[in-house]
């Protein structure tokens, strides 16, 4: 049978939310998709859940692999996958029983490349946390570079859609076209580069209103100070280090350096407000000096020394200029020098 959905689902120690995972999928109101459930060496009962509704349904099946990590499970299940589009759900999370046949319309009947949806917050009791929102989108920029560059610079890459893997849906030629996997080495926000990289490859980007997308929140995944100044130092050094070779990969002349900079701002003027209550700009500054990719950040570094007007017309004055005076933080450390540049700011726009 030709499945038009390919449901991928990386199992590891979630017995306690596993069914209502797998039952989510069931329920669902459009029925043509098979679902690839990747036990990744459960200790526990998981994988014999999995067996379960694999034995009960054709279009079910696991996989068994030694314990391998997130992003591993997720590169099995593409290998196995069939359908026409690729759904990646984790599997103590669960889906609206309109998620597909709503996917199905934007993707199949808009002809649009990837459907993205906003995602409610809950506790490991189901109780409700919060939505996380995003602005209803439609963008369709069908071979005009600059009008993508726009988009991931002023949307992507400021979290205004979402980077994570599970609240798109993505179309499988284009991923098997362009060879993309997720990077098995990746500590944090291993799914940023893959969904970066496979936004180079669209034109036609659709964001829906509705929430479709229940993300369970964990005690053990609770935000700490540490666990900040790791996800920091994952997101920023090597995930940076992804994004640029998926850049060079897709277009080397006209995502040049310049732009590649430019992109590397949106990044930090998305950590700056959240994570630097967490990470002081000296701690970013080492992580930064420490990583493997510092000649490659410093470079881009350098590059914006004279792009002060040019951050402050993308982000506006205030944010534009912060991020301008951090970024030369980054390269000479000055505590003195990064005041100093923040007051000439400041008076130029009184």
């Amino acid at each position: 049978m030709s499945y038009v959905f390919s449901v991928i689902v990386p199992v590891y120690q979630v017995e306690e939310f596993l069914p209502r995972c797998l039952e989510s999928i069931r329920n669902q109101k459009y029925e043509n998709y098979e679902v690839i459930m990747i036990d990744d060496g459960s200790p526990d009962g998981s994988g014999e859940i999995c067996e379960q509704y694999a034995s009960h349904y054709e279009n079910w099946r696991v996989i068994h692999q030694e314990n391998s990590g997130l992003a591993a499970a997720r590169n099995t299940g593409l290998e196995y996958a069939s359908g026409r589009y690729i759904v990646f759900l984790d599997s103590d999370d669960y889906i609206e029983k309109e998620y597909l046949m709503k996917a199905y319309v934007v993707l199949e009947e808009d002809g649009f490349d990837v459907c993205s949806f906003s995602s409610r917050r809950t506790d490991e009791e189901g109780r409700f946390l919060y939505e996380q929102r995003f602005n209803d989108m439609v963008e369709v920029w069908e071979g005009v570079q600059a009008e993508q560059e726009r988009f991931l610079i002023d949307y992507f890459l400021q979290y205004k859609g979402g980077w994570e893997a599970c609240f798109h849906v993505f179309r499988r030629d284009i991923i098997e076209k362009n060879q993309m996997r997720f990077d098995t080495s990746l500590t944090f926000a291993e799914d940023l580069p893959f969904t970066f990289e496979y936004m180079l490859y669209v034109d036609r980007y659709a964001k829906l209103p509705d929430i479709l997308y229940n993300y369970t929140k964990r005690t053990g995944s609770l935000t700490t100070s540490l666990h900040m100044k790791k996800q920091v130092k994952g997101v920023l050094a090597r995930d940076f280090s992804d994004m640029y070779q998926a850049l060079k990969k897709y277009d080397a002349k006209y995502y040049d350096d310049t732009k590649t900079a430019l992109i590397y701002a949106a990044m930090h003027h998305y950590f700056t407000d959240e994570y630097l209550h967490y990470v002081s700009m000296d701690e970013l500054r080492d992580i930064l000096r420490q990583s493997q990719t510092y000649e490659l950040i410093h470079r881009n570094l350098c590059m914006l020394r004279k792009q002060k007007e040019g951050l402050q017309a993308q982000y506006g004055w205030k944010d534009g200029g912060r991020l301008y005076c951090l970024m030369m933080f980054l390269l000479d450390g000055s505590h003195k020098k990064y005041e100093k540049r923040w007051e000439k700011i400041l008076r130029e726009n009184r």
